[in-house]
């Protein structure tokens, strides 16, 4: 699996209704076209909530597994990558409850990929903003994720996860409150850094007389 893009492009993915249709009927080859489009950004949203690969890829199965099974169901009216993005996130939150303790242990530390969150930019280029969403809670993690670069508005997340939409909006001020305390503590760490870099290079040598 190659790295998970940042932005939201699978809502501009289209899939033909004549497609869809024979993937309901059971059609393997129209599944597997299905699976094509739209696995990579599946795998993408689910590797940003767990930071773990195989566990990503576990999970982005599962989803398949759901939605081939479940799309008989499918209502064409609906936005299919819709449909099949909340199937992943229930699939993600599940994964959550059952694996409270699991979750710290998971995180590919060394994975540094892009992201688009428009409420927290770099500062000078040297903040990584994926390790300070690291540093969120699962959950807050998946509702940035959700409303900032998937697109979602608050009543969207709230039929995803299954809370009200006052819940997304209390839980996503406090995520970004907490994203907000840790740049500046970072702020603080560069600055200081940068002081102490200054003042060795201040320290030098007397030139020796000839």
């Amino acid at each position: 699996m190659t790295e998970p893009k940042s932005q939201n492009f699978a809502n501009a993915i289209t899939v033909d209704s004549v497609i869809i249709e024979s993937a309901q009927a059971g059609d393997k080859q129209a599944m597997a076209l299905i699976y094509k489009n739209y696995s990579h950004a599946v795998y993408g949203l689910l590797y940003r909530m767990l930071w773990h690969k195989e566990t990503a890829q576990e999970l982005m199965q599962d989803t398949f597994i759901d939605v081939m099974t479940k799309l008989p169901s499918y209502r064409a009216d609906s936005n299919l990558y819709a449909w099949i993005r909340k199937i992943a996130v229930n699939n993600c939150l599940m994964y959550f409850r059952k694996n409270k303790t699991k979750l710290q242990e998971l995180r590919d530390d060394k994975q540094i990929v892009e992201a688009n969150v428009s409420h927290v930019n770099r500062y000078e280029s040297q903040i990584d903003v994926q390790s300070l969403l690291k540093r969120l809670t699962p959950k807050r993690r998946l509702l940035v994720w959700l409303h900032e670069v998937e697109g979602m508005t608050h009543k969207e997340i709230a039929v995803v996860v299954n809370k009200s939409v006052s819940y997304s909006k209390t839980e996503l001020s406090r995520a970004f409150t907490q994203l907000r305390g840790f740049i500046e503590a970072e702020k603080i760490e560069i600055a200081t850094n940068k002081k102490t870099t200054n003042s060795n290079n201040e320290v030098g040598y007397a030139i020796p007389c000839q």
